[in-house]
């Protein structure tokens, strides 16, 4: 016989629920959030309502005090329904809750910086198994890849590498601050194996790959492998910055994301690694492989003061490590984008029930959906999601305006939705809604106007 656990003690685990209890314990909640908690038996036979009662009421002081209340046109998150991971409007990369956490615990705490530094030390071991160096920011990283310590010889780079990434920044701008540094081979469309062998010569180059780039997946392997082969040749360093890379292997097989793992045995020296994009972490670059040049880094890095350290280096460990337990771990964009088909769709279509024929909304429908996962050179990537087609009773653009308008004060608050449109119809793609939110779109959807 299954045992139907009937005790909140038996649902939650008892750490969890001693974090909850100190947040909510703190003086400044209101009254009235522990009034409620404390109406709370643990051993009643049917607590979760009361629970989730007194739980929504300590989000809704959370939120006034974190910016989703507040006056009319001061809300700075936008709920995510388009579909696609980055968006070219919005700056912020969406980072995982116990990341987050991670940075929110270490602001009242002293930061050991040895025992900290031992904690990434042995992360990044137990996650790559390669000597790392932990980078403030990418663009600190690109230019001590130019210093005369570190490449002596300058950067080599492939015109279609030489890209703008959305959330990164300008690679090639990064790379132009110190003239006669980088030398750019190719053109647009790609480099080939005689324009790498023209430009790499010395050992003391560093050949700089980007991804992703502007070109195929098919065109920029070729490429790799070009650059990679004449760098062999001459004994010169080859850097990957994978700004689409991943730690395990169900993301790369099912995206064709970059692995860190598979580029270092494949060729490349060292690899460029931004925490703020598939790992969900803060700003900041891990940099691994050949110790020699990993050494090089960290010590160009140091009088600059070039690696994290403090909360930004505790969030990073937690970040990578979430990345390293399982591609099925809870680990912010990691699991929303392996989230179950079958959960997106009964979402959906419950979503979908509730904005059916309502005062703006004529129909709404749960439908199969492909987008990308961003703007140029994010749309390689094709994400297969369920959404709510909402069609309209009057045109499409005032309701999807005012939607991503929103309304922050007075009765009938809502937050603001950002919807993917044709000329006839809304998307409402849940992927990267967290599940609790899809209220927050039949609020938005029924009260705007």
């Amino acid at each position: 016989m299954v045992k139907i656990p009937t005790r909140l003690d038996d649902l939650i685990p008892a750490a969890a629920l001693e974090k909850v209890m100190q947040v909510l314990n703190q003086p400044d909640i209101p009254a009235s959030v522990r009034e409620a908690l404390s109406k709370v038996g643990w051993k009643e036979a049917n607590p979760l309502g009361q629970v989730q009662d007194a739980w929504q009421q300590a989000r809704s002081w959370f939120d006034s005090i974190s910016g989703h209340a507040g006056k009319q046109g001061a809300n700075s998150t936008v709920l995510n329904a388009t579909g696609a991971l980055l968006h070219p409007v919005f700056e912020a990369v969406p980072m995982s809750s116990a990341v987050a956490f991670g940075f929110a615990k270490s602001a009242p705490t002293f930061q050991c910086s040895q025992t900290l530094h031992a904690r990434a030390k042995s992360t990044a071991v137990t996650a790559l198994g390669h000597p790392t160096a932990w980078l403030a920011s990418g663009q600190l990283a690109l230019q001590l890849l130019q210093l005369e310590s570190v490449a002596p010889g300058g950067i080599v780079i492939s015109r279609a590498d030489a890209v703008r990434v959305p959330g990164f920044g300008d690679v090639r701008a990064m790379l132009a601050t110190i003239p006669g540094r980088l030398t750019e081979v190719g053109a647009a469309n790609g480099a080939t194996a005689v324009d790498w062998n023209n430009a790499v010569y010395s050992s003391q180059q560093v050949v700089l790959l980007v991804s992703p780039n502007s070109l195929s997946v098919d065109a920029a392997a070729a490429q790799r492998g070009g650059a990679i082969d004449a760098a062999k040749k001459s004994g010169a360093r080859v850097v990957e910055l994978l700004i689409d890379g991943v730690l395990g292997e169900a993301l790369s097989q099912e995206f064709g994301f970059a692995q860190v793992k598979s580029r270092l045995n494949t060729g490349t020296d060292i690899v460029l690694l931004p925490l703020q994009f598939l790992l969900s972490g803060p700003q900041g670059i891990l940099a691994t492989g050949e110790q020699k040049l990993v050494h090089e880094l960290t010590e160009a890095a140091q009088p600059l003061q070039g690696l994290m350290s403090g909360a930004q280096l505790s969030a990073a460990i937690v970040a990578v490590q979430l990345a390293n337990l399982s591609d099925n771990s809870e680990g912010g964009v990691a699991s929303q984008l392996l989230a179950n088909s079958d959960n997106l769709k009964n979402r959906a279509r419950r979503l979908a029930i509730q904005l059916n024929d309502t005062p703006r909304i004529r129909e709404a429908v749960e439908v199969a959906r492909e987008c990308t996962l961003g703007p140029t050179p994010w749309d390689r990537f094709r994400l297969r999601n369920w959404a709510v087609r909402a069609t309209p009773r009057e045109s499409v653009e005032p309701l999807r305006r005012d939607l991503l308008h929103g309304h922050s004060s007075g009765e009938g608050a809502r937050l603001p939705i950002a919807a993917a449109a044709t000329t006839t119809d809304l998307y409402f793609d849940l992927r990267f809604i967290a599940p609790e939110d899809d209220h927050e779109i039949v609020v938005a959807a029924t009260s705007c106007g």
